[in-house]
């Protein structure tokens, strides 16, 4: 029987759309194929002067954590003086982290497959494969190739690009974008879905969860993310405000960042009532998502918003800016290019969804079946075995 190995660069502790995404493949190839699946997953580890500095809890290092029928064998890197003022102070890379990965290399000799997940996992495969010969592929997410901006680095994703048996995009726009500056022997597009846990609830649900949120019948218009200036959560308060001249509108933001006591300034400013949610466990999105009516993504740059995926599977409409993968997910129609004219057309679109009973679907191809079944076959092109 074939093993494989997954790697990811993640927190366990605060699962988002690249961790969720990634647990979600991995479900799903266990769960269809009859490959080995091992999960690893590369942690940092914050020392008490970092955690104050950062304000973040103090974790406990676990050699194995479990979720959702997944083990995660956790690779612990520990943050290094040098690597926090390059990482958090001057945005570099840390430089002490490529030592860590290559020495995890040989804890993979054994392996048939490696499954990696961005560029620090990406280098993981490209070394493992060089000394020992084994396939690896990467699954780009976003960031990863959209934000690169420097020579080197963007020198160093085509040396892995081009390494890879395969590699996997989130969306067509992400793979146009690393076609820009690398050729690959092999690329495919593997589109995200929703976790089962996400429902479209009834209308009568609906109504009572909103009326646990003590909204009644109010409509709610809502973003969902990181609060990041890579988000553009900058014109969330002009398009609030075009929006707030009726009483039958409330705001909400859910998510954390540090651009959040600059968003809520600019909400204050503008007098505006927002209520800021914080970060929300996936456990409880399904209630937020099932009330919130519309849902706005203005990014600056996407790979494939699962949070877009996420909303549409519960019912809610979502609208957002003309980049990355987003019309993929959402439609044409509902994305708008990013000029003077911005707020306003996207306001125009919000407030057509707020006063109508128009609804838009997700499309077919935002499945888990679907999307395992691909990467299954190309697996076992891989390795020389059938395809399904």
């Amino acid at each position: 029987m074939k093993k494989i190995a997954i790697i990811l660069d993640s927190n366990f502790v605060d699962k988002k759309g690249y961790f969720n995404s990634v647990h979600n493949r991995a479900k799903e190839l266990k769960k269809n194929s009859d490959f080995i699946v091992d999960v690893y997953l590369i942690q940092t580890y914050e020392n008490f002067f970092f955690r104050k500095c950062l304000r973040t809890e103090k974790r406990k290092k676990e050699k194995i954590s479990f979720y959702d029928s997944i083990s995660y064998n956790n690779l612990w890197y520990n943050l290094s003086l040098i690597d926090c003022v390059l990482l958090y102070k001057l945005h570099y890379t840390e430089i002490f982290k490529s030592l860590f990965i290559h020495r995890q290399i040989d804890k993979f000799k054994n392996y048939d497959l490696i499954s990696t997940h961005s560029t620090y996992c990406a280098s993981l495969g490209y070394m493992i494969n060089k000394k020992y010969n084994i396939p690896f592929t990467i699954t780009w997410h976003g960031s990863d190739i959209h934000s690169i901006f420097s020579k080197k680095k963007k020198q160093q994703t085509k040396k892995y690009i081009e390494s890879a048996f395969c590699n996997f995009f989130v969306s067509k726009a992400l793979l146009s974008k690393a076609q820009s500056f690398a050729t690959s022997s092999r690329s495919e597009v593997l589109y995200n879905a929703a976790s089962d846990s996400f429902v479209n609830y009834s209308s009568d649900l609906k109504k009572s969860i909103k009326e646990k949120f003590g909204i009644k019948l109010k409509k709610v218009v809502a973003f969902v993310g990181n609060i990041y200036s890579i988000k553009n959560v900058k014109v969330l308060p002009d398009i609030f405000s075009k929006l707030s001249h009726t009483n039958d509108v409330v705001f909400w933001i859910i998510g954390d960042g540090k651009e959040r006591l600059n968003l809520e300034k600019a909400m204050k400013a503008k007098k505006i009532e927002v209520t800021f949610f914080g970060n929300i466990s996936p456990s409880k999105m399904n209630d937020f998502y099932n009330s919130i009516d519309v849902l706005v993504l203005p990014s600056l740059n996407e790979g494939l918003p699962l949070v877009c995926v996420e909303a549409l599977t519960c019912g809610c409409n979502v609208v957002g800016s003309n980049v990355g993968g987003i019309s993929e997910v959402i439609g044409q129609e509902n994305v708008f290019n990013l000029d003077e004219n911005f707020i306003q057309n996207i306001t125009n679109r919000i407030e057509l969804f707020l006063r109508t009973d128009l609804a838009q679907t997700l499309l077919k191809q935002f499945n888990w079946t679907l999307t395992s079944k691909k990467e299954i076959s190309i697996y076992k092109e891989c390795l020389n075995l059938k395809k399904i």
